[in-house]
């Protein structure tokens, strides 16, 4: 941070080396309690304040994560795949407020009323391809099935009326890759790379495909019981223009100067890109307050991997975390005690969650000053347990006094009873949020709970 006013440089300069000893002790004491493998990157005025390499890229091969690391950027993709739509914008190719079937055959199915603007700002209101029943095909299959992929637009029901609503969708970004392939006629993987990466000085981002080889890649990590393992690989492609970048974090920091230096495509573009729609995101990004203050920000997240770039374009600060456990809450954890460390602001009694629609349940923590692990809880967990179901989804909680298991969607996970409806995972940063109607209905993450018993 600069001086204020009231210092001399000296004394400005101190503080800022005070607060960053801060939250060096407070990444180290996060470590501490939760597994955490990754990078974390703060800038401020284009000045490098602070970049620190936690763990390992390759537990198997004992390989550090390095500034020159490489993550899966995951959805943190999505903002450069907007900025590849707009260089086609701005050469009058591609208006944003034209039907995609304008520009690929296969989306004339789409409703009417979608437009490309709505599929940058997840407007659309079609289905992603997590609900179709060919998910499994769709992310598994090599090469990937773009006809199950279309077939998405036509077997399944739009999720609300077309502009009249909010649902993030991937769906939304692999139509505008495939209006980016079609306009350009190019490869959007090829056009990505070299119309946006490369333009962008982005020195180390590629675009990633099924069976890559790409030097200095992390390894990506997940959790089983209380065991860190390596995520199983699976298929990248059908992520095309939704989350198959791979970048390393002085990467990610070139958007920030795009951004503030209008680079790359007009300043009439730059405005659509950061002009919020109702539901909070601008074209490729989530445009919202955080604190008070204006906030730039997208995040990413699937098997192995989260990512996270929050900029405050007010105070050009910058945020980044690339990290190879694909798990827990670290990056709303790092982002809220970087704010507090370095704004010096207390946290409101409830944090908004950085990540939505990943991977927490209920409000995080506030007290980020001081990581913690919450405390177990003796009694109260009974009335939890038991079977949970939904329209497409069930869950079982089994408990033996305050321990017990977690299963849903494939997974085993172990957990205590942390009071309040809350259940805290036994060995990551990541808690699950019951909640109990007036009437005494129990329920958890939209399933309810049923006679059935626990498994």
């Amino acid at each position: 941070m600069t001086a204020s006013s009231s210092q001399s440089p000296a004394a400005g300069h101190a503080a800022a080396k005070d607060k960053l000893a801060r939250f060096d002790q407070w990444i180290d004491a996060y470590a501490a309690l939760y597994p955490f493998s990754g990078i974390v990157r703060l800038a401020k005025d284009d000045e490098l304040l602070y970049e620190r390499c936690v763990g390992l890229a390759d537990r198997e091969w004992d390989i550090p994560v390095r500034p020159d690391t490489r993550f899966r950027l995951y959805s943190l993709t999505k903002p450069f795949t907007a900025l590849a739509v707009m260089t086609l914008v701005d050469r009058g190719l591609v208006s944003l407020d034209a039907h995609p079937g304008r520009y690929v055959k296969e989306a004339e199915a789409a409703d009417p009323r979608v437009t490309v603007r709505l599929l940058l700002n997840h407007g659309s209101g079609l289905p992603d391809f997590r609900q179709s029943a060919n998910k499994f095909l769709i992310e598994n299959s090599v090469p990937p099935r773009y006809d199950l992929m279309m077939g998405c637009l036509t077997e399944l029901p739009l999720n609300f009326a077309p502009g009249t609503g909010c649902y993030y969708c991937n769906l939304n970004f692999f139509l505008a890759s495939r209006i980016v392939e079609e306009v350009a006629g190019r490869d959007f993987n090829e056009y990505l790379q070299h119309a946006v990466f490369d333009e962008l000085g982005m020195a180390d981002a590629v675009v990633d495909a099924a069976g890559r080889l790409i030097p200095r890649r992390a390894r990506g990590y997940g959790v089983d019981g209380l065991e860190i393992v390596r995520s199983e690989v699976t298929a990248i492609d059908w992520m095309r223009g939704s989350g198959n970048g791979v970048a390393t974090a002085r990467d990610v920091y070139q958007l920030n100067r795009a951004i503030k230096g209008r680079w790359l495509v007009s300043e009439s573009a730059w405005r659509e890109i950061l002009t919020p729609a109702d539901s909070g995101f601008g074209l490729g990004m989530t445009i919202s307050t955080w604190h008070g203050r204006r906030r730039y920000h997208h995040n990413g997240g699937h098997l192995g991997f989260r990512t996270l770039h929050v900029q405050l374009p007010e105070d050009d600060f910058d945020l980044i975390i690339l990290s190879n456990t694909g798990f827990g809450n670290a990056r709303g954890a790092f982002a809220e005690a970087a704010y507090q460390i370095w704004y010096g602001e207390e946290a409101p009694d409830a944090v908004p969650e950085m990540d939505r629609g990943f991977a927490r349940n209920g409000e995080v923590r506030p007290d980020f000053l001081r990581p913690s692990r919450p405390a177990p809880v003796a009694e109260g967990a009974d009335k939890y347990a038991g079977h949970y179901a939904g329209a497409t989804a069930t869950a079982d909680l089994a408990l033996d006094g305050a321990e017990g298991v977690l299963a849903m969607g494939g997974q085993r996970l172990p957990v205590y009873y942390a009071g309040e409806g809350r259940f805290q995972h036994k060995l990551i940063d990541e808690s699950y949020v019951f909640s109990e109607s007036p009437s005494g209905e129990i329920a958890f993450m939209g399933l309810k709970k049923t006679d059935g018993a626990s498994a």
